[in-house]
């Protein structure tokens, strides 16, 4: 299977202690440090501060989107490209906002694609952390860095039969977060390979925005490339903008 091990990693082989240790948290609010990792034992704690339904919230629908906004420019092709080479395998490409709202989503597998319709991963909803609860993309969001989810891990009861990996990706020039990169396949199906796939699926949008961004800019310096603004009827002469010297430094 392309992107998916059918070896379980080491945390999809510790499943049943997670689910022991997910059930004590909701019950007590008790964690076992040694059974649950920091990350996932922060995202539970924030999860439980946030009140999320630890069956499975029913989101609302944010509406249509705009198709054509740079990340969603940016990611098209990446996501087509990615999208062809695991057609039929049950591997889902997600595309979010910063705020996790889902812009995209390409999946191989049609028994992936209704079940992730029925969690409401899908186009127009959020998958932020303080909607949903741990998962990959919302706790991505909130730690600002990488995160893989899986099984159990989930605060969701709903979400634990799923693994997801999800990167932040961040504005070329402000730096600031403008979306993630999500996987998301089935628990068993889950590796090592998955948040690799990830990691380089979101390099390639970084890449493509930051690319967009030159273009711009160049396509801007190309609008204004005559410094001299000609100004007046028949007898037009050049013009140096205001504060052309000091910005040169020469006055």
């Amino acid at each position: 299977m392309a992107g998916c091990s059918s070896n379980l990693d080491a945390y999809n082989h510790q499943g049943a202690e997670v689910a022991q240790a997910r059930e004590l948290f909701l019950t007590t609010d008790s964690i076992e440090p040694d059974r649950v990792r920091d990350s996932i034992r922060a995202s539970w704690l924030r999860s439980r501060h946030w009140e999320v339904a630890a069956e499975g919230p029913r989101l609302t629908f944010v509406g249509d989107l705009d198709s054509e906004n740079p990340v969603s420019r940016a990611a098209a092709p990446i996501v087509r490209q990615l999208g062809d080479q695991l057609v039929d395998q049950p591997i889902s490409i997600i595309l979010t906002d910063a705020e996790g709202v889902v812009l995209a989503r390409r999946t191989g597998d049609r028994a992936l694609e209704k079940h992730l319709d029925a969690v409401q991963l899908a186009p127009g909803f959020s998958y932020a952390e303080r909607l949903v609860g741990t998962n990959g993309i919302g706790t991505a969001l909130e730690g600002r860095s990488p995160a893989h989810v899986f099984g159990h891990e989930h605060y969701a009861s709903n979400l634990e039969n799923l693994a997801c990996a999800g990167v932040p990706m961040h504005h070329p020039v402000t730096r600031k977060i403008i979306g993630v990169l999500d996987l998301t396949c089935w628990r068993p199906d889950a590796g090592p390979l998955l948040m690799a796939m990830a990691r380089a699926a979101a390099a390639q949008i970084q890449e493509s925005l930051l690319a967009n961004e030159e273009h711009r800019d160049l396509a801007l310096l190309r609008g204004k490339s005559s410094v001299m603004a000609w100004v007046g009827g028949p007898k037009a002469r050049p013009v140096l903008p205001v504060g052309w010297f000091s910005a040169c430094g020469w006055g």
